[in-house]
C-alpha cells in the first residue's frame, strides 16, 4: 500500500466558521465615506453578513453630521474607502441616534456592487475558495498534520486549462449537525483552482468559476456557489472578492451522485466545460439546470415544479434530439405531441416506457383508466390537468391523488437526471430515485445506455 505521506496535503477553506451563520469580520477600524462635497470619517468594520441578506455591509459611529455630504436633490450614494484603499460605492441603509447622547450617530450601508479587496489588475499563479452547505462525497485520499492523518475528502477536477481540488472540510460531520439544528448556512469545504497555462486573470477567474458553480449545482441537486475567492502568487494573497453568490439556505436534496463514491465526476466536469465553450451550449446547460434544480426542490409544490420539469424535458428534446441529433426536421418537430417527444427522448437514452414498480399511485393511476398508457402519457395528461384551466380539465386534476402527482415529478426529474448524465456521456453508477430498493445503497445502478 503507498505510504500516507504519498498522498496530497489537505486543503481547509481560507476563511473558518465555528457556527452556522456566524459573521465574518472583514476589516475594522476607520472608514471613509467621500463624494464630492467632501468626507467624514466612521469608527466601525465591514462584515459578511448571512441575514437577512448574504453579502458585506458597513456599520459604525459617525465622527460627524452626515448632512455635510448629504445634497437633497442629488442621489445620495457614496465612496467608502479603508485605510486609503477605495472599496467601492455605498449607500447608508439605517441611521440610528443614541437616546443619551443624540450627537452620536451609527450608520448601516451596504455596498451597490460586489466588495473587492485588493489590485484586480495582477494575474495570479492560484485562487482559493470556500464552499457553503455542500453535501457529503466520498472523495480521494488526503493527509493533515504533517501526513500524520488521512482522510477521504479530496474531489480532483480539470479540463483544458485548470486543475480544481476541492477537499471537504475535517470537521464536516459535526459542521453538518450543527447547520441541520440551526438552518443557515456554515462553510464545509475549501478548495483550490491553479492555472496549467500560467496565471489567472480576474476575466479568467470568473469565467472558471461560473463553469463550476454550475456544475456543482448539477451534482447537489441544489443551487450551490463557491465564495470568498482569494487569488495568492505563490504565498502571497494579492486580492479577495466577497461578490455575493447564488447560495441557499441549508436543506437536503436528493439527487444522482452516489454515496461513497466520486467515480466518474471528473469525466463529467471535463464534458461539461467543453460544451461550456461554446455559447449555445452554455445557455443551454444553465437554462436545463435552472428547471432542473427548481422542481427538483419543489419550489412551486408539486404542480408548479412539474410544468417546470416538462419545460426541461422539452428543452433537451430540442436541444439533443432536433439541434444536435437532426432527428427530425421542420414542422413535424414542432408539432409532434408532448408525450411523443418524451417517448423519443427515452428511446434515445435507452430508458423503457413502463412506470417504475416503486411508482404505486401512478401504476394505480393507470390501471384505472380504459386507455393504454405509459409513463410518458400518463405524466403528460397530469401536467396537462395543471396548465389548462378549462372546467373538465379541472375535473380530471381532483380525481388526481397527491402522492400520483408527487410520483410524477419524480420520475420526471428521473428522465431529466438521466438525460442530462447522456448528454455528458457519463459511463458509470448513479442513485436512481425510482428504485423500490430500501436502502440508499441499493439504489445505486448502471446508467442504461452502457
Amino acid at each position: 500500500m503507498e505510504k500516507r505521506e504519498n498522498y496530497p496535503e489537505h486543503i481547509e477553506s481560507k476563511i473558518q466558521m465555528t457556527e452556522p451563520n456566524e459573521e465574518i469580520q472583514i476589516c475594522k477600524g476607520i472608514l471613509v465615506l467621500k463624494n464630492k462635497n467632501g468626507e467624514i470619517k466612521i469608527k466601525g468594520d465591514i462584515i459578511y453578513k448571512w441575514f437577512p441578506k448574504i453579502g458585506a455591509e458597513f456599520h459604525g459611529l459617525l465622527t460627524s453630521e452626515l448632512k455635510t455630504l448629504f445634497n437633497p436633490f442629488e442621489l445620495n450614494d457614496y465612496d467608502l474607502y479603508f485605510k486609503d484603499l477605495k472599496l467601492g460605492k455605498v449607500f447608508i441603509t439605517e441611521k440610528r441616534y443614541f437616546s443619551t447622547n443624540p450627537n452620536e450617530t451609527i450608520v448601516t450601508g451596504v455596498f451597490k456592487e460586489n466588495l473587492f479587496l485588493g489590485d484586480k489588475t495582477i494575474n495570479v499563479n492560484q485562487v482559493y475558495f470556500s464552499i457553503p452547505n455542500f453535501k457529503s462525497l466520498f472523495g480521494n485520499l488526503t493527509t493533515f498534520n504533517n501526513g500524520n492523518g488521512g482522510t477521504r475528502s479530496r474531489l480532483s477536477l480539470e479540463n483544458d486549462k485548470y486543475n480544481i481540488e476541492i477537499d471537504k472540510s475535517l470537521d464536516y460531520d459535526n459542521k453538518l449537525r450543527q447547520l441541520k439544528n440551526k438552518g443557515g448556512f456554515t462553510i464545509l469545504y475549501g478548495g483550490l483552482i491553479k492555472s496549467k497555462k500560467g496565471t489567472l486573470s480576474i476575466t479568467e477567474k470568473k469565467s472558471i468559476f461560473s463553469c463550476l458553480d454550475l456544475f456543482l449545482t448539477f451534482l447537489m441537486g441544489r443551487r450551490s456557489s463557491t465564495i470568498f475567492h482569494s487569488g495568492y502568487c505563490e504565498k502571497e494573497k494579492i486580492w479577495i472578492d466577497y461578490s455575493n453568490k447564488n447560495n441557499l439556505t441549508y436543506k437536503n436534496a436528493e439527487s444522482w451522485t452516489l454515496r461513497n463514491s466520486i467515480n466518474g465526476i471528473d469525466g463529467l466536469f471535463k464534458e461539461f466545460s467543453t460544451l461550456w465553450k461554446n455559447e449555445n451550449d452554455r445557455d443551454f446547460l444553465k437554462t436545463l439546470i435552472h428547471w432542473y434544480v427548481e422542481a427538483n426542490n419543489n419550489s412551486g409544490f408539486v404542480e408548479g415544479s412539474i410544468i417546470m420539469a416538462q419545460t426541461a424535458l422539452e428543452l433537451i428534446y430540442n436541444w439533443l434530439l432536433i439541434e444536435k441529433g437532426k432527428l427530425i426536421k421542420g414542422s413535424d418537430a414542432i408539432n409532434i405531441s408532448a408525450s411523443n417527444k418524451i417517448r423519443l427522448l427515452l428511446s434515445h437514452v435507452k430508458i423503457k416506457n413502463e412506470i417504475p414498480n416503486s411508482l404505486t399511485e401512478l401504476n394505480k393511476l393507470i390501471n384505472s383508466k380504459k386507455e393504454d398508457l405509459d409513463a410518458p402519457e400518463v405524466i403528460v395528461q397530469i401536467r396537462n390537468a395543471i396548465i389548462h384551466s378549462q372546467l373538465e380539465k379541472r375535473k380530471k386534476l381532483l380525481e388526481i391523488t397527491f402522492e400520483a402527482k408527487s410520483q410524477a415529478l419524480k420520475l420526471y426529474i428521473w428522465y431529466i437526471e438521466l438525460s442530462i448524465l447522456y448528454i455528458l456521456n457519463y459511463k458509470g453508477k448513479y442513485t436512481n430515485r425510482c428504485s423500490d430498493e430500501q436502502f440508499p445503497g441499493d439504489r445505486e445502478t448502471d446508467v442504461p445506455w452502457i
